[in-house]
């Protein structure tokens, strides 16, 4: 399964299927999605300004939920992969994203490819 990364700015319908992975609905986005929850980092976003304790704080969230991420994004992209999306723009002040430690955290515990935009 191949995935990647962007931001519902840059939508690009080719990317494959749309994951939602943020905490809250983008009501401004016109094209369809499906909401992987256990990607979302509930109880952690808004909650850390430090980059290394949010790191922390979602990557502990994704192992205690591991299996099912994967089998919730197989399911929502019958494994053949997609795109994670969130609102982060990463050129701009804030240098870190959930989207990034998910996709790294796939590769690292799962040995799933993912290309970050």
């Amino acid at each position: 399964m191949n995935l990647s990364t962007s931001r519902y700015a840059d939508y690009r319908p080719q990317w494959g299927i749309a994951i939602r992975t943020t905490v809250g609905r983008p009501r401004w986005f016109p094209h369809p999605y499906v909401h992987a929850r256990h990607c979302t980092p509930y109880g952690v976003f808004g909650v850390y300004d430090d980059e290394a304790e949010y790191r922390a704080a979602y990557i502990a969230r994704l192992d205690r939920h591991g299996d099912d991420v994967i089998a919730e994004i197989n399911d929502i992209t019958d494994g053949e992969g997609g795109t994670l999306w969130c609102y982060c723009r990463l050129d701009l002040a804030r240098s870190f994203c959930h989207r990034l430690f998910l996709a790294q955290w796939i590769e690292t515990r799962h040995g799933l490819y993912s290309l970050r935009r």
